[in-house]
C-alpha cells in the first residue's frame, strides 16, 4: 500500500504585522488542512491513482484572517489540486526519468510494473523512490510475501498486457524469478501430475525439446484452447531467451491475459503448461480438413493471394473437427504458405511504431476495430499511386473491402490523449531522437474544422481533434498541453494562443502551413482519428530517422516505397526485401527490427533480406 507522504514542505510568510511569530504557526496549519483536503479531492477524482509529485510551488495571497476559515482552506485546496492536474504527466509505464511536475500511475501495481521496467531498461526515476524495496535486496522480493499476492499478480499482468513482461523477467537474476515464482505457485511444482512427471523428465527443458508421450497432453489441451495455445506460442517466439522457471511464469501470465481469468485459474495453468511442455506449433499442425468450396471462396476487396485467404484457414484450423491423416494435412491448411507481391514493403517497418505507441491496443480498449482502422489507415498513408497495392490490406489483416468504422467523439478523445503522451515518451527513449518545436493551428476537412498538432516542417499530424465549436477547441487545447511535455516548444497563431491561459503556446505569426495529411473521413473525429493513426508512427520514424518532408509522398517515396514479397504461412508473417535495398538511416536507428507477435495479425512478423530472384522453387 502506498502511502501518502510529503518529503519537505516550506513555507515563506510574507506579512505586514511586527511579530510575525504569531502569524507563522496559524498559517502553518492551513498549509497542513490546505494539502490533506487536496490529497482527499485528487483521491475522490480518481481513487486508487498514485499521484507523486517532485515539486509543486504555490503562491497564495491570504488575509490572516482567514487561516482557520474552512471554505478558504477548500477553495485553495481545490485550486491546488487542478494545479497538480495541470501539470501531470497521463499515466503510461515508462515516463522520462527527468519528468518533472506530477507523474500519476493508475494504482500501485502500474507503479510496481514501471519500476522494474525501469531497471530493465537502465534504472528507476525520481518517481519510483515511493516504493519500499530495499536497497540491498531484488525489487520482486517485495511482491513475494504472502500479504501482496493480488498486487503482485496485478503487477504481472500489467506488464504482460503491455507486451514487456519477458524483457523484466529477462533483466531479473534467474533465482529471484525462480524463489518469486515458488512464492506465487507458479512453478514446476504447479502443474498437474502428469505434466510435473513429463517436466521432470526433460530436466526442465524449454518448449520444443519435450518428449513425444506428451502428444497425448498436447491434443487434450488442443481440444479446451487450441487456438489460444497457438497464440501463446507466438508471442512467446518473439521473447528473449529466458531461464525455465522465468518462461514457465511469463506463459502463466500471458496465459491468464489471453484467457481472460485469474492467474491462479486452472485455464491459465493447463494453457501455461500444455505451450511450455513442447512446442505449440503442434496444434497447428494437425489442421482440420479444408473442403474445396471453403478453398474458393472469394472475398470482397482482398487480393487474391492476401491475408483473407490464409486467416479463412487459420480460422478453419480452430474448428472442433477431428484431424485428418498425415498425408492429407500435408496439401492443405495453415502450414502452406503463400507470396503476395507488393511495392510497399517499407510501410511494415510502422508495424513496431503501431506497438512502441500503443497505438491498437487503444484502438481496441475504444472498442474500434484495429484491422480496419490499422488498414485505412496505412491506405490513407500511401495515397492514390498505390492504391491497387495489397500492402494496406495486409498491413491491418483485413478481408473485405477497406473502410473507415464509425467513431464517436469519446473514441477519437480518448486515443488523442493517450497516443501524444505515448509519442512524447517515445521521443526521446535510447537518445535517438528528441521532442521537436511543434505548431499548432486549425485546419479546414470536408467532415470539419480540425485543431492540429504537428513537429515543425512536417506533413503528420501527432495530434487531431475536432473544434468546431469554441467548447470543443478549449478541450482539445486542454487535452493536448495536458499530454505534451512541458519543455516541448509549441507555436500557435496570435488568436488560437490567447485562447491558452496556461501560456504554453508561443504566438507566432510566420506558422508554416504545411501539406498536412489529414485522411478523407465521413466524421470529424474520424478524419482526425486516422490523421493521428497515421501521424504519431510516422512522426516517431522520420524523428528517429533524421528526416525532413514537406510532404507525405515524400515520406512514403524516400522509406516506404520498396518492393517486397509477403510470405503468408501458419501464424507467421515473413517481409521479404531485396538484400541491396538496406537503408543506413533505417538499420541505424534500429527502425527495421522484427515486430514480434501482433494481435490484431495474429501472426509473428518478421524482415529478411534476400537476393532479388527468388530462391528455386518459390515463385514471386
Amino acid at each position: 500500500m502506498i502511502e501518502e507522504r510529503i518529503g519537505e514542505v516550506r513555507v515563506r510568510v510574507r506579512t505586514n504585522i511586527p511579530d510575525a511569530a504569531e502569524v507563522r504557526p496559524a498559517a502553518e496549519r492551513m498549509v497542513r488542512a490546505v494539502i490533506e483536503r487536496c490529497a482527499a479531492l485528487l483521491e475522490a477524482r480518481a481513487p486508487g491513482r498514485v499521484v507523486l509529485i517532485r515539486r509543486l510551488p504555490l503562491h497564495w495571497r491570504v488575509d490572516e484572517s482567514a487561516f482557520d476559515d474552512a471554505e478558504h482552506v477548500e477553495d485553495l485546496a481545490l485550486a491546488a489540486a487542478d494545479a497538480i492536474e495541470r501539470i501531470s504527466r497521463p499515466p503510461v509505464l515508462d515516463p522520462p526519468a527527468a519528468a518533472e511536475g506530477a507523474v500519476i500511475f493508475d494504482d500501485e501495481p502500474h507503479l510496481r510494473a514501471s519500476h522494474l521496467l525501469a531497471l530493465a531498461r537502465g534504472g528507476p526515476a525520481w518517481f519510483h523512490t515511493a516504493l519500499d524495496v530495499p536497497s540491498n535486496s531484488d525489487p520482486l522480493v517485495a511482491l513475494a510475501a504472502p500479504a501482496r499476492r493480488e498486487t503482485a499478480h496485478a503487477t504481472l499482468l500489467r506488464l504482460a498486457r503491455e507486451g514487456v513482461l519477458a524483457e523484466v523477467l529477462a533483466a531479473r537474476p534467474a533465482v529471484a524469478v525462480a524463489v518469486f515464482a515458488a512464492a506465487l505457485g507458479c512453478d514446476v511444482s504447479g502443474l498437474s501430475g502428469g505434466e510435473a512427471e513429463a517436466q521432470a523428465s526433460t530436466g526442465g527443458a524449454p518448449p520444443g525439446s519435450g518428449p513425444a508421450s506428451t502428444a497425448t497432453g498436447f491434443r487434450a489441451a488442443r481440444q479446451q484452447s487450441g487456438s489460444l495455445a497457438a497464440q501463446l506460442a507466438a508471442i512467446a517466439s518473439a521473447w528473449p531467451p529466458l531461464a525455465p522457471a522465468a518462461r514457465l511464469l511469463a506463459l502463466r501470465v500471458h496465459a491468464a491475459v489471453l484467457a481472460g481469468t485469474s492467474l491462479e485459474s486452472p485455464a491459465a495453468s493447463s494453457l501455461a503448461a500444455a505451450v511450455f511442455q513442447g512446442d505449440a506449433r503442434a496444434f497447428d499442425r494437425e489442421p482440420p480438413p479444408i473442403s474445396e468450396s471453403e478453398q474458393s471462396v472469394p472475398v470482397e476487396g482482398a487480393p487474391e493471394n492476401g491475408p483473407a485467404k490464409e486467416i479463412a484457414k487459420e480460422e478453419a484450423a480452430t474448428t472442433d473437427r477431428p484431424p485428418e491423416p498425415a498425408e492429407v494435412r500435408n496439401q492443405a491448411g495453415p502450414a502452406s504458405s503463400e507470396f503476395v507481391s507488393t511495392g510497399c514493403g517499407g510501410l511494415f517497418y510502422l508495424f513496431d511504431r503501431i506497438q512502441e505507441l500503443d497505438l491498437a491496443e487503444s484502438l481496441w480498449k475504444a472498442c474500434l476495430p484495429e484491422d480496419m482502422v490499422l488498414a485505412a489507415a496505412a491506405s490513407a498513408l500511401l495515397g492514390p499511386r498505390f492504391s491497387g497495392d495489397p500492402a494496406p490490406a495486409l498491413f491491418g489483416g483485413v478481408q473485405t473491402k477497406i473502410v473507415c468504422p464509425p467513431v464517436t467523439s469519446g473514441q477519437q478523445t480518448e486515443i488523442a490523449a493517450a497516443s501524444c503522451a505515448s509519442l512524447a515518451a517515445a521521443l526521446p527513449r535510447r537518445g535517438l531522437a528528441g521532442i521537436p518545436p511543434a505548431v499548432v493551428t486549425l485546419a479546414d476537412h470536408p467532415a470539419g474544422r480540425l485543431l492540429v498538432a504537428a513537429a515543425e516542417n512536417s506533413p503528420f499530424a501527432f495530434f487531431a481533434w475536432p473544434a468546431d465549436t469554441p467548447k470543443t477547441l478549449a478541450a482539445g487545447l486542454r487535452a493536448l498541453l495536458d499530454a505534451w511535455p512541458h519543455h516541448g516548444v509549441l507555436a500557435a497563431s496570435p488568436a488560437l494562443a490567447g485562447i491558452d491561459k496556461s501560456g504554453r503556446l508561443r504566438p507566432a505569426t510566420d506558422i508554416a502551413r504545411s501539406p498536412w495529411l489529414l485522411p478523407e473521413a465521413p466524421s470529424a473525429a474520424a478524419a482526425a482519428l486516422l490523421a493521428i493513426v497515421v501521424g504519431a508512427p510516422c512522426t516517431l520514424f522520420a524523428a528517429r530517422a533524421a528526416g525532413t518532408f514537406d510532404a507525405a509522398a515524400a515520406f512514403v517515396a524516400r522509406f516506404l516505397a520498396r518492393q517486397a514479397r509477403i510470405r503468408m504461412g501458419a501464424g507467421e508473417m515473413t517481409v521479404i526485401l531485396r538484400d541491396d535495398d538496406i537503408d543506413l538511416a533505417v538499420r541505424r536507428a534500429g527502425l527495421d527490427r522484427d515486430p514480434g507477435w501482433l494481435p490484431w495479425l495474429r501472426r509473428t512478423v518478421r524482415f529478411v533480406y534476400q537476393e532479388q530472384k527468388p530462391p528455386e522453387g518459390e515463385t514471386a
